[in-house]
């Protein structure tokens, strides 16, 4: 199981690598050419896109790993046609807060990119669903391309100066889009009344799934929000450069993890001592992987940054290592909670996710407001330590009932 796990694991494994890979040798030219307040408008944009992933098709996208061959194409249409309808729910929202509103830093910049923000999150809803499918139907060298293509697309693109970073980002999606309408050609016409059936069939999705994804989602951003609205838009650069260059990788393997897993648990579900043996030799590559990070940088982080970033960006190593911790741990546990949807414990995941939704909204600017950046990161890397201990804890216990 492990061994089967690894190797679809791998082959997403090396799309990610590939596309990271091409953003990361960019980075040091990309930071550069755009330097740190863009990087800020940047954050801003992945906050959309995560949001958009995790709810634009109202978690369909997630029964598509164990749904019936004949209920993939209706299951597929239902996720298209909610991430279109979701990202222009977005934009009227965004809209009516930007005019009803006290003026923001946030709404501000957000609003003068309204329409690109809306394409960013239709197509990346429809990416979510894409990949999602290509894995069921076992396509995973064609979805290492897609993530291969979307890196070197985003950095060629950064690297031309002539296009922002949100615009990169927005248009490195035009190759899994393109993939994506010859996939619905190829599955031809799908009866309305078969999709409002499947609608039906898989509404325990979006009823127990959708509401724990809100919080969840929108706590994760919630950070990066506070840093850019009480710190500056610099500081919110920099903060999602140490994600990028050292979060987004581990997120990233993280989620092709987890989208395997959960193909992977669904197929062994009545082999629970086999599901628990693999939950703790995932966990101790992980923890292995943090203690290499930690030590790397703690040794030569800001050295790291330095030489990568150039001179108008300023991470310390401290700096660094809070927020990788933070990072990681996300990375870390967030992939086992397929194992939840496996046996139908969404209520866990939710509890969960409604609990960390209400520290994160109590907490995070409170401390911001009384606290140094470098006190909040610290803050930050404890609040994710203990949140996601808690959740791990949940997860395999899950696995024992």
């Amino acid at each position: 199981m492990f061994r089967a796990l690894a190797r679809q694991t791998g082959w997403v494994g090396v799309g990610i690598g590939g596309g990271q890979g091409a953003i990361l040798v960019a980075t040091p030219f990309l930071a550069r050419i755009h330097g740190p307040a863009e990087f800020g408008a940047l954050a801003l944009f992945l906050t959309a896109s995560n949001i958009a992933t995790a709810l634009g098709c109202a978690r369909y996208d997630v029964a598509i790993a164990s749904a019936e061959q004949a209920l993939l194409a209706p299951l597929f249409r239902i996720c298209a046609v909610l991430a279109i309808a979701f990202g222009t729910t977005c934009i009227l929202a965004l809209l009516l807060m930007s005019a009803s509103l006290p003026a923001s830093a946030i709404l501000d910049k957000l609003h003068h990119n309204a329409g690109l923000l809306g394409a960013c999150m239709v197509m990346s809803a429809l990416y979510q669903a894409e990949s999602a499918l290509l894995l069921r139907q076992g396509r995973v060298r064609w979805l290492a391309a897609l993530r291969v293509a979307q890196g070197m697309g985003f950095a060629l693109l950064g690297l031309t100066g002539h296009v922002s970073l949100i615009w990169a980002h927005t248009l490195s999606y035009l190759p899994a889009i393109a993939l994506l309408c010859v996939i619905s050609a190829l599955q031809g016409p799908v009866n309305r009344r078969l999709m409002v059936e499947t609608a039906r069939r898989y509404s325990d999705f979006p009823r127990f799934g959708l509401p724990g994804a809100v919080f969840d989602v929108i706590g994760y951003s919630l950070c990066i929000w506070v840093v850019i609205e009480v710190f500056g838009a610099i500081s919110g650069g920099e903060w999602s450069q140490i994600q990028r260059v050292v979060g987004a990788p581990l997120m990233l393997c993280s989620i092709a993890v987890g989208q395997v897993l959960l193909v992977q648990s669904a197929q062994h579900r009545d082999n629970r001592r086999g599901l628990r043996r693999l939950f703790l030799q995932i966990e101790l590559a992980m923890l292995a992987l943090l203690v290499g990070i930690v030590a790397i940088m703690a040794i030569a982080g800001e050295d790291i940054f330095h030489l990568l970033l150039g001179e108008d960006w300023h991470v310390g190593a401290p700096f660094a290592i809070l927020v990788s911790i933070a990072v990681f741990i996300r990375a870390a546990v967030s992939p086992l909670s397929s194992i939840l949807v496996t046996f139908r414990r969404l209520d866990l995941g939710l509890r969960w996710q409604v609990t960390y939704f209400a520290c994160a909204v109590i907490t995070f600017a409170w401390v911001a407001h009384h606290a140094t950046l470098l006190q909040f990161a610290a803050f930050y890397a404890l609040h994710e330590t203990i949140l996601y201990l808690i959740y791990l804890r949940l997860i395999f216990g899950a696995m024992k009932d």
